[in-house]
Parts: C-alpha cells; sequence; structure tokens
C-alpha cells in the first residue's frame, strides 16, 4: 500500500468514526422533551438522587422490569460525570438521559457490526459505515423513527438491545475443538458460554429477554441436540441455557424482598389468561402497526434468506467450478447457517414475546396499544439487517462483475477501463461517510443539535418546577415542600424541582397512595404538611369536597396550584405507609424520616 492510500484509509477511518459519533448525537437530540421527562422514564434519575443523598432505597417498589443492568449501570456512570462538572438539575438530568440513550445507540451499532460479521465477511468500518447511514435513513421516515428513537430511551427496555445483539454475535461464533475431549470443547468456545451467563443481571433485570432471547437461543440449541451433529457442544449450551435461567429465578426473591422491592411477572397466569383470550382480541394485539412491521420485515429477511441460499445451490451444482469458487461457496454456506440461526431466533422471539404479552394484557382494558408500547425493541432488532444485507449482496454481485470487466480490460476494450474509473470501492465509501456531516444543515428541524446543552433548563418539566417554586415563595415557603398530585406530575416535579416532593394519589380516592415506582421513605415522617396541590389531572369536586376551599388558586407554566398552607388538611400518615409496605412485602421497616431533599 502506498503513501496514498495509507493517507486516504485513515481519511475514511476518522470519517466514518466521527460520523458514527455524530449519529449518535442525533439520536439523543431528536428525542423528544415529552418522551423523555415521562414519570415512568425519570425513575431512573429519582433513584440516583437517592443514592447521592443518602436516602434510604428500600422503600422503592420498582416496575417488574426494574432494569438493573444494562440500563442503570449506564445512567450512573453518565450521572456521575454530570454531577462532577456541577451541572445544573434540569441539565444534569436531560443531559444523563440524552447520553445515555446516545451510548445505546454506540452499543447497539457494535453489537450490529459484529453480528453482521458473522454473517458476511464485512469490515468494522464498513459495518459501522452502514448502520449510521440505515439509522439516518430510518430516522427520517415517519413510521420508523418513533420506534426507533423510543428503542434508546432509558428504562424502555431499551437495555435489552445491545444485550440480544451481543449475545448472538457471540453466540454464533462456533469454535472447533482442536480435539474431541469436554475440555478442548470448553476451551474452544469460552467466549459463547461467558455471553450466556453475561446475560444473566440482564434476565434479573427484565422479564423480556426470556422470550425474546432465552426461549429461542433454548429451541435452537434444543433442535441440535436430537438433529445435528457435534451433540456435545448443543447439550452444553442447553444445560448453560438452563443453568443460568434457574440461577435468575433462585437471585430474584431474594433480592426483591431483601434490597428493593419490584412485583414479580408469574408465566404460569400469562399463559392460564392467554386459553381464554377470543381469536378476536388476539387479531386486535397482532394487528398494532409496530408489530406488523416486525413480522413484515420478518417476512423479508426469510425471502432473502431463501434467495441466497437458492443462488449457492446453483452455484455449488455449476459446472466447471474451481477450488477457489468451492471455498467461497464454503464460507457462503457458513453465513447462511449465521443468518438462518438469527433469522429463526427472531421470529421465534417475535412469536414469545407476542404470546408472553397477549397473555399478561387479557384482562386490560388498553390492549391494542400493548404491542406499541413495549415490543418497539423488536422491531429494532430486526429492522437493520434488512437492508444491510441488501447492500452487501449487492456489493459482492458488483464485486464479482468488476472482477469480469478486470478481465475484459485484458483484451483492450477501453469502455471498460472507463467505467472502471466511475466505480471506485474508495470513493463511495467516502460520500456516505459524509452523509452524516449533512444532515444537521439538510434537515436541521429533524436534528436539533445547536441549544443541546441547554434543552433541560428550557424544558417544560423545568418551567413547571420553577413555577412551583415560585408559588411556594409568593407564599413564604423556601425550604422543603410538600404536596399532592396525581403519577404523572408527582415524579416529574419531585425531581426536576429541589427540595419538593409530592405524594402521587389515587385519581378516584385521594386519600390513597398512588405506590407505583416510588419511595416509601419520602414520606415516613410525622411532620410532613402538605401545603399543596396540583390539581390538574384530579377531580377538582372531589378535591374541594375532602380538604375544603385552597386558600389561593395559582396558575402558572400550564399548571394550576391549590395553595392550603401551613393549615392544611391533607394529611397521609406514615403508619399507613408502612402497613402498606409490610402488606405487599417491601423490605422497608422503620421510620427513618429523609423527606424532601
Amino acid at each position: 500500500m502506498n503513501s496514498d492510500n495509507r493517507i486516504f484509509d485513515r481519511l475514511l477511518t476518522v470519517l466514518i468514526a466521527a460520523g458514527t459519533l455524530f449519529s449518535a448525537l442525533f439520536v439523543a437530540s431528536a428525542l423528544p422533551d415529552a418522551l423523555l421527562h415521562n414519570s415512568d422514564i425519570l425513575y431512573a434519575p429519582a433513584f440516583f438522587d437517592d443514592l447521592w443523598q443518602g436516602v434510604d432505597i428500600s422503600g422503592w417498589a420498582l416496575t417488574p422490569a426494574p432494569y438493573f443492568f444494562p440500563d442503570l449501570v449506564v445512567y450512573g456512570g453518565v450521572d456521575a460525570l454530570l454531577r462532577l462538572l456541577d451541572a445544573s438539575t434540569a441539565t444534569r438530568i436531560d443531559m444523563a438521559l440524552r447520553l445515555t440513550a446516545a451510548v445505546f445507540y454506540l452499543l447497539n451499532g457494535a453489537g450490529f457490526v459484529l453480528l453482521l460479521k458473522e454473517m458476511r465477511p464485512v469490515s468494522y468500518r464498513g459495518g459501522f459505515l452502514i448502520w449510521t447511514t440505515i439509522s439516518i435513513l430510518f430516522l427520517q421516515l415517519p413510521f420508523f423513527s418513533a420506534p426507533f428513537l423510543a428503542a434508546h430511551v432509558l428504562t424502555h427496555h431499551s437495555g435489552l438491545l445491545p444485550v440480544v445483539l451481543f449475545f448472538w454475535a457471540l453466540w454464533l461464533r462456533k469454535a472447533k475443538p482442536v480435539d474431541a475431549s469436554f475440555l478442548a470443547l470448553l476451551r474452544a468456545n469460552a467466549v459463547r458460554y461467558l455471553a450466556v451467563l453475561f446475560v444473566l443481571p440482564t434476565l434479573i433485570s427484565d422479564a423480556q429477554l426470556l422470550p425474546l432471547l432465552f426461549i429461542p437461543a433454548f429451541l435452537l440449541a434444543g433442535y441440535g441436540v436430537f438433529f445435528l451433529g457435534d451433540k456435545l457442544r448443543h447439550a452444553v449450551d442447553v444445560f448453560l441455557l438452563f443453568l443460568v435461567w434457574l440461577l435468575a429465578e433462585r437471585l430474584i426473591p431474594r433480592i426483591r424482598y431483601t434490597v428493593v422491592f419490584f412485583p414479580s411477572v408469574e408465566g404460569r397466569p400469562a399463559l392460564e389468561a392467554l386459553l381464554t383470550v377470543s381469536p378476536d382480541r388476539i387479531l386486535r394485539i397482532a394487528s398494532d402497526h409496530e408489530f406488523v412491521i416486525a413480522l413484515l420485515l420478518f417476512l423479508i429477511s426469510a425471502f432473502l434468506l431463501w434467495v441466497n441460499h437458492r443462488f449457492f445451490k446453483r452455484r455449488d451444482q455449476a459446472p466447471g467450478a474451481t477450488n477457489l469458487s468451492f471455498e467461497t461457496l464454503d464460507t457462503d454456506r457458513q453465513s447462511f447457517r449465521a443468518e438462518a440461526a438469527l433469522l429463526l431466533g427472531a421470529g421465534a422471539g417475535l412469536l414469545a414475546a407476542l404470546v408472553f404479552h397477549v397473555g399478561l394484557s387479557a384482562h386490560l382494558d388498553d390492549v391494542p396499544p400493548i404491542t406499541g408500547r413495549y415490543l418497539h425493541f423488536l422491531f429494532v432488532t430486526v429492522f437493520p439487517f434488512v437492508p444491510a444485507l441488501l447492500v452487501l449482496s449487492l456489493s459482492s454481485r458488483l464485486r464479482r462483475s468488476l472482477a469480469r470487466r478486470r478481465q475484459r480490460e485484458q483484451d483492450g476494450r477501453p469502455a471498460a477501463r472507463l467505467l472502471q474509473r466511475f466505480q471506485s470501492d474508495g470513493l463511495i465509501l467516502l460520500c456516505f461517510s459524509l452523509v452524516p456531516f449533512a444532515m444537521p444543515a439538510v434537515r436541521p428541524g429533524l436534528f436539533p443539535v445547536s441549544g443541546l446543552l441547554s434543552r433541560g433548563q428550557r424544558s417544560a418539566a423545568a418551567r413547571e418546577a420553577q413555577c412551583l417554586r415560585d408559588v411556594a415563595i409568593m407564599h413564604g415557603v423556601r425550604g422543603p415542600l410538600y404536596g399532592i398530585s396525581d403519577y404523572w406530575h408527582a415524579k416529574k416535579l419531585s425531581v426536576f424541582a429541589e427540595q419538593v416532593r409530592l405524594l402521587p394519589v389515587e385519581l378516584d380516592e385521594p386519600t390513597k397512595l398512588y405506590f407505583w415506582i416510588s419511595n416509601l421513605s419520602w414520606f415516613d415522617d410525622e411532620q410532613i404538611v402538605y401545603r399543596f396541590v396540583v390539581i390538574d389531572g384530579l377531580d377538582r369536586e372531589m378535591i374541594a369536597g375532602l380538604y375544603g376551599e385552597p386558600a389561593s388558586r395559582d396558575r402558572c407554566a400550564g399548571m394550576e396550584i391549590w395553595w392550603y398552607g401551613d393549615d392544611s388538611p391533607i394529611r397521609h400518615e406514615p403508619a399507613r405507609l408502612r402497613e402498606f409496605a409490610r402488606v405487599i412485602g417491601i423490605p422497608y421497616r422503620a421510620s427513618r424520616g429523609e423527606g424532601a431533599r
């Protein structure tokens, strides 16, 4: 390689790396505030605030998927870095959520490239270029951009994506042992077996991994035991998968009842409910557009796989094949097996997750949006490989065409030489590597990178938090502040406002706590006076009937606040909270009175 080629090669590498980082920044900037500042998503900022402030976390009741790994691990690192930089509360929360999404995007890209390399002979540089180009393309398509962005949002099952991609990339990497001994098998496949153990914390953190990954992997390994060669290797795979599932089943109750509580997701009730679901209800769930898109992409992948299989078979049977072509065919067959395993795994995961959710949501009224909220990761798991395999298939055929033209060039045909000058691989890669740098200028509304650092301060959540503080100061309260509201206001204002805690209450019975992704220790203090009510979302007549007319009604930042002041009749006894914790099994026991930050 001459010096000019080396310089061009390094320039191309730098451009692709920078373009990948730029596209991660685009994903972070394209996430809408309403999606990031949702009360469910703000679980992670609230949880880490408690850790940093020394508040007892045993009073937390988390979601059935507590997202310990990798979601909280990644967010915790980003949050710690922003705290060291002394960022303001709103900026820290907003930027930590956006940077976590960017990290997930990069992890997904790395997993995608590793898995793609198992299916096609592509370089790391080419793989990341394909990932970046496909991501930017899908961010601009109306039916694809929303699920793609949502799949990178913290505590929204987004942590499953990199785990699934890395698992399949390592699982499909089947190494042949040097001999037939059991120890040689373990040494040759050590990376694959570590991949199985690596998903243990994810399985504890999110039960979605069971239908999405474990069931497909278990079925493929079981199929290998009965119908494929090398039965010992497949038997070891089955044993390890079963062992990890059993460890997760044993560890989950110990974490739930001794460290921090989260509800369980039982498979048996889901299957029992599934047997009573009508076919019409199943069709309503399956007709959700995001599930249909995932199914469509699965069918397209199956069609492409069939076409490649027919192509390889025809080449294999072609007369006059050379030894070199047979070596190529052997590589193609390995790629075909990797594609087939991934396709079968994705299809089985899609079906298992659908069955899982139909059973869990059989008794709910909001069944149609269930798949849209909880199956988006299936869509993102499948979609990048369809255009990627198309591009790589076309590229391989183009290379063979160019090779034939080079052969004709020896015959002195000038048209072939002229055509070859305009079909340089390096020129094509260079053009695509510049795409991310052009997007902010071409579509500035879609990629609002400018002002990203101040997005948190300018958000609606920050304005509402400041509004609440201004109302309190207007009434002479500058210290810790307590009030009640519906769930959607409570978490958001408690996280974004300094020294403020809002007790989430039931909409139809405001005297009862709506305990969902909250910490009981925030409200375990006999001296708490709930001075105000954020009335939006609550029944005004019911609140007035329970607590009387407020001393004042203040409105700002789109919120209406009923201020009752120091003489507020609103009370919630800590003894009732502790009894509530005892009944549902939360490990929180005694009053500690942490209160507001």
